[in-house]
């Protein structure tokens, strides 16, 4: 027993100074990647197990790790990382493969003998940029090195295809779906046109550059902007600009040694600026939508403001195309999957885009917004934010010169006032009265006084009479303090900036939610959710905010304040103030046509007066 220990004390002394000896280099160790976990029921076989662990791995696109820990050596020896890892991860991209599915069957066999392949049968499904593609195949998984791996060949990337195959794709972009209006007067649609370019070494610059820009409605500063671009070769085609077809300017244009004219559709909104802030525009998708946004490509036009932006689901259609594989050896050309173009869907609004023009023509250029609302269904008839921009000058791509141009706009064209809060003032105070009315603080024939005093006086007055929470209360039944239930994303109207409601100073309005409001005082205390698209389903938003006799008394009331003034005059009820924000005086109107009350109408005009505002209501109502 003593021999045994003095040994095992002998052993374990010449093993501690075989440690300390110091160690010969060694190579730097490459750490391969490891599996990643997946789970497993337990009454898969360990065959079935690893084909689960190696699906998952597929569809994340971790070829690394299925090579290096999945891959059967004979698969390793005759395709190597360069045709697995590196050529998967090309066509990937150059087919612009995404959502692998793999699904396989359940093996029946739990007892897979060891000396003979583990056979399973795959379901594989994906998107590519030439259509879906879906296939069925058998996966094998082999024993070696005490555990099972996956046989396997180019044709689980996509069927049929080879080593020594060269495969390509092609693209059928789908026509873009139209935007209408309510009488489906199109907003937006796709417009035959032509790209039209030059090949520098081709063309005369010197000589017929202003000539070019004229045909095209550019300047010649733009024409040179886009040919001193730093990727511009002399052989190189250099687009310039889209242009409707026009056989007299196309003659012109092709005189010219040099030009190219390549056909094209051209995305077209029609209106212009007083449509720009509802409609948008579309761009070249960016490097970060692109890594964001599946279904996509380099190539691709994206919707980038407004409308085209909110329904890019819907108007952008899908994509067409074909992968086509060149066998190897002269073996002819397969097609692997092809696909037909579907048009994007019509997006049908609710605009009016004779009202919305005439809005927006009455407000003369002058920043501010406009709102009108169908106080029976909710439907909008005109949303405007004024000054526009011309969402044309954005296709195929503005230039550099002309972006900045707009964007040093003192007038701030780009910014989205429907979308933003103001200070009402005197615009409020019938909300007031009628918060007054249901509380029963004020009566029907006291209705005229808080609609004619100052907005800081029927504010004060109602906070004495009703209490700060009770008329709090009231006010939010009105829809202030929460988002108004729009598809466009508006500023909250607020009962204060700064949190402590107190006066009518603090509080802010969208201009929907203020046309909004009014409604309420010709539908009996109902106020429908603002809706978009043509034709949706009314939806109560509010209710009971006056009884039918006090949307009748307000109706009076309204009618009353504007009678001595040219808009009463006309047939106009509603309110008609100024108030100071931000150190200028703002026109505010909200109102309708008490001959027609089709609509209210609300609109307001950065730094006006009230007889400028008032020119502006009778345009707006075409009076």
């Amino acid at each position: 027993m003593k021999k045994n220990a003095i040994a095992l004390i002998l052993l374990l002394f010449v093993l501690l100074l075989a440690a300390c000896q110091d160690d010969p280099p060694q190579p730097e160790a490459t750490e391969e990647p490891k599996p990643q976990p997946v789970q497993v029921s337990e009454d898969q076989t360990a065959a079935e197990a690893r084909l689960v662990e190696y699906i998952a791995l597929w569809t994340k696109g971790d070829f690394q790790n299925m090579y290096a820990n999945y891959l059967n050596e004979g698969t390793k020896g005759a395709f190597g990382e360069a045709v697995f890892i590196d050529w998967q991860r090309q066509l990937q991209e150059e087919l612009n493969i995404q959502n692998v599915k793999v699904a396989h069957t359940p093996a029946e066999n739990t007892d897979w003998n060891k000396d003979q392949p583990a056979d399973f049968n795959l379901a594989i499904a994906m998107e590519t940029g030439g259509g879906p593609v879906e296939f069925n195949k058998t996966m094998s998984l082999l024993y070696e090195n005490e555990d099972w791996f996956v046989e396997w060949d180019p044709s689980f990337i996509v069927p049929g295809l080879e080593e020594g195959d060269k495969v390509s794709s092609s693209k059928a972009l789908p026509p873009r779906g139209e935007i209408i209006d309510r009488q489906k007067k199109p907003l937006v649609f796709n417009a035959a046109g032509y790209e039209v370019g030059v090949i520098p070494e081709k063309f005369d610059r010197k000589a017929r550059t202003n000539d070019l820009a004229i045909l095209l409605g550019m300047t010649p500063e733009a024409i040179n902007e886009k040919l001193d671009q730093s990727w511009v070769q002399p052989h190189h085609y250099v687009p310039l600009a889209h242009i409707k077809e026009d056989q007299v300017v196309l003659d012109k244009l092709f005189a010219m040694t040099g030009t190219v004219r390549e056909e094209k559709t051209m995305r077209s909104y029609p209106f212009g600026g007083p449509l720009s802030h509802i409609t948008g525009f579309i761009g070249p998708i960016t490097a970060e939508q692109l890594a964001a946004l599946p279904g996509y490509q380099r190539d691709d036009v994206i919707g980038r403001r407004g409308l085209e932006e909110l329904y890019e689901e819907r108007l952008r259609g899908t994509a067409g195309g074909r992968i086509i594989i060149q066998k190897a050896n002269g073996g002819g050309n397969v097609t692997a999957a092809e696909r037909e173009p579907a048009q994007g869907e019509a997006v049908h609004l609710s605009i009016d885009a004779g009202l919305q023009k005439r809005l927006y023509t009455a407000m003369s250029g002058k920043p501010g917004a406009a709102a009108a609302v169908d106080p029976k269904t909710g439907e909008v008839f005109a949303l405007v934010s004024s000054p526009g921009y011309n969402p044309n000058d954005f296709i195929p791509n503005i230039t550099a010169s002309r972006y900045q141009k707009l964007a040093s706009d003192p007038r701030l064209v780009f910014f989205n006032r429907f979308a933003a809060a103001y200070t009402p003032g005197a615009a409020l105070n019938p909300v007031v009265a009628a918060a007054g009315l249901k509380a029963e603080t004020i009566k029907a024939d006291a209705i005229n006084k808080t609609l004619n005093a100052t907005p800081h006086n029927a504010y004060a007055a109602a906070i004495k009479a009703q209490g700060i929470d009770a008329f709090k209360a009231n006010l939010a039944a009105f829809g202030f303090g929460e988002p108004l239930p729009f598809a466009i994303e508006l500023t909250p109207s607020q009962l204060s900036v700064d949190g402590v409601p107190g006066s009518a100073g603090q509080v802010q309005a969208n201009i929907l939610h203020l046309a909004s409001a009014y409604t309420a005082f010709l539908n009996e205390g109902t106020i429908y959710e603002p809706a978009l698209l043509f034709g949706q389903e009314p939806k109560v938003w509010k209710k009971g905010l006056v009884t039918k006799e006090g949307a009748e008394s307000m109706q009076a009331a309204l009618k009353t304040a504007l009678a001595k003034t040219k808009l009463g005059q006309a047939g106009i009820a509603g309110t008609l103030s100024t108030v100071k924000a931000s150190g200028k005086e703002n026109g505010v109107f909200v109102g309708y046509d008490t001959g027609n009350p089709a609509y209210v109408i609300a609109l307001i005009v950065e730094g006006t007066d009230k007889k400028t505002l008032e020119a502006a209501v009778l345009a707006a109502f075409n009076k």
